[in-house]
């Protein structure tokens, strides 16, 4: 049976992934009790795991009705989206030797699984793969404190995905880092590491549209 630390972990990491993928916005109410029956643990595990993260700035309790997401501020987003873009980048690089033709066709595999996820506006479908695409190269760096590192900051509570309620607009960005998503392939396909890294550096996680994050 997971103990109470555990139980209190995977809510925490629950939670997070809502944030990620976008079922839990700044505003939403969260209850303990309704949390803790979803998720069928005791409240006590809820309750520390809320306790945590309003320790980690990334909920507010509310008096006599939860907890809310904290939103991120502007500078915050783009700190952390600068130190994942050093990481991703170099993770890719030292990669590039161990990367396999199996490794390129799964990430031409993910790709093509994408565009389905992006002509069907399945917004988590399209967030979990492109988790998936990144993870490949990832987790072939050979260095498993920059993977904790990245795992880290990206189920951390600072979305890396674009978001608008306008789903024209959404999806037409989406379908931007389709071509991008391409583009991160040929380069390791190419074999050029230093452009690899500048690519998805200064390219991949710049943050073109910074009123849709």
């Amino acid at each position: 049976m997971p103990d109470q630390q555990s139980l209190r972990d995977q809510v925490v990491r629950h939670i997070l992934m809502q944030i990620q993928y976008l079922q839990l916005l700044p505003g939403q109410i969260i209850n303990e009790v309704a949390l803790a029956k979803e998720l069928h643990v005791s409240r006590t595990p809820v309750r520390e795991a809320m306790i945590r993260l309003v320790a980690d700035g990334v909920l507010v309790k509310v008096p006599r009705k939860g907890y809310q997401l904290v939103e991120a501020d502007r500078q915050q987003i783009d700190n952390t989206h600068e130190i994942i873009a050093v990481l991703d980048g170099y993770a890719a690089a030292i990669a590039l030797p161990r990367i396999t033709q199996k490794d390129l066709l799964h990430m031409h595999e993910v790709v093509d699984k994408i565009d389905i996820a992006i002509r069907y506006r399945n917004f988590p479908e399209y967030y979990a793969l492109q988790e998936e695409f990144h993870d490949i190269y990832v987790h072939k760096c050979g260095n498993s404190i920059l993977i904790q590192m990245l795992k880290n900051l990206k189920g951390g509570p600072v979305r890396q995905t674009y978001f608008s309620s306008d789903e024209e607009k959404l999806f037409h960005v989406l379908e931007e880092g389709q071509m991008q998503h391409r583009e991160i392939i040929r380069l390791f396909e190419q074999g050029d590491a230093a452009k690899l890294e500048r690519y998805l550096r200064e390219v991949h996680w710049h943050t073109a549209y910074p009123d849709m994050i």
